[in-house]
Formats: structure tokens, C-alpha cells, sequence
């Protein structure tokens, strides 16, 4: 039996394909959201304080995630009830061959025209100089609010916001797996 004591560890090379997606997560996914979390909790000297998170509680702020909460119910809603129509006229019949084909066709591309390819065409179609653009810049910076940390308190408020979205959509993903069955 040999000993291994002697002899060193090869190096592998087989984790060398992960690195693009860890690079990837930390350069956007990673260090934007530390730098998020971390001035949250400073005021504008660079203090700890819990002053952005008392400020969201503002009039103003809180009106802006009432709007933002009844928008998107509104339009998950109307998505709802549109594709629910869609895929009753889709399965129902008695639409021409051609009809039928283009809206199987438009179902497809529009189930997959969301998230980052959504946003995208935003960015594309608002620009760098657009209106909203500008506006939701000053709002981070604080030249809107007043405090740019309130910005970041803001935007850590809608991860949060998103994230119990997630956790709400993928139990409920699982729910509607088990009633398929």
C-alpha cells in the first residue's frame, strides 16, 4: 500500500468553468447590492443609522409603494384575464387556421418577452437622456429625496418587496404542480 503523505495534490482544472458566472455575480449581482445594503444604513456622513429605513415610512414614499403595489396588481390582473381569454379562443375552436397559428405564435414570443429582455427594451427605448431615466438617477443620488441614502433605502425596499414576491410565486408555482397531477 502506498503512502500519500509524500506527495502533493494536482491541481484540477475542472472548476475553470465556473469562474465566468462567479465573476459574473460578483461584478453584478454581488458587490451592487452590498453597495445597496451598506448605504442604507449610512447617513450622509457615512454614520450607522436607521434613519432611511424611519424615512420610508414618509407620506410620500409610502404612497409611491402603494402606487407601484396597486400598478402591478392592476396589470397582473389584466395579463391574467387577457391570457386567460386568448387561450380560451386559442382552445375553444372556431377561429381560422390562420388566426389560431399567429396567436399560438405571439403567446410564445410574449411568455418570453419579460424580465431582462423587458427591461431592456425600456432602457432602450428611454435612453440615457430620457425623462424617467434622469429622474430615477437624481432619486438614488438623493437630488429628489434630499438624501441619497434614502435612495438606496428605497431601493433596498423594492429587493425586499421582490423577493417575498419570488418566494410568493414559486409556492405557489408548487402548489399549481401538485394540482396538475
Amino acid at each position: 500500500m502506498a503512502s500519500t503523505t509524500g506527495t502533493a495534490r494536482r491541481f484540477s482544472w475542472e472548476w475553470i468553468g465556473v469562474v465566468p458566472f462567479f465573476l459574473y455575480a460578483l461584478l453584478f449581482l454581488i458587490i451592487p447590492s452590498s453597495f445597496l445594503v451598506i448605504g442604507s444604513f449610512q447617513n450622509a456622513q457615512g454614520g450607522f443609522t436607521l434613519d432611511n429605513f424611519v424615512g420610508l415610512f414618509d407620506e410620500t414614499v409610502r404612497n409611491s409603494y402603494t402606487l407601484s403595489l396597486q400598478i402591478s396588481l392592476f396589470t397582473a390582473l389584466a395579463g391574467g384575464v387577457f391570457g386567460f381569454l386568448m387561450a380560451y379562443a386559442a382552445i375553444a375552436g372556431g377561429l381560422p387556421r390562420f388566426v389560431r397559428s399567429f396567436l399560438l405564435t405571439f403567446s410564445g414570443v410574449a411568455s418570453n418577452f419579460s424580465g431582462v429582455p423587458l427591461a431592456s427594451a425600456y432602457i432602450s427605448t428611454l435612453g440615457r437622456q430620457g425623462m424617467a431615466t434622469i429622474l430615477i438617477g437624481r432619486q438614488i443620488r438623493g437630488e429628489v429625496l434630499q438624501n441619497p441614502n434614502l435612495g438606496y433605502a428605497v431601493a433596498v425596499g423594492m429587493v425586499v418587496i421582490m423577493s417575498v414576491s419570488i418566494i410568493i410565486y414559486s409556492w405557489l408555482q408548487r402548489k399549481t404542480e401538485g394540482w396538475l397531477r
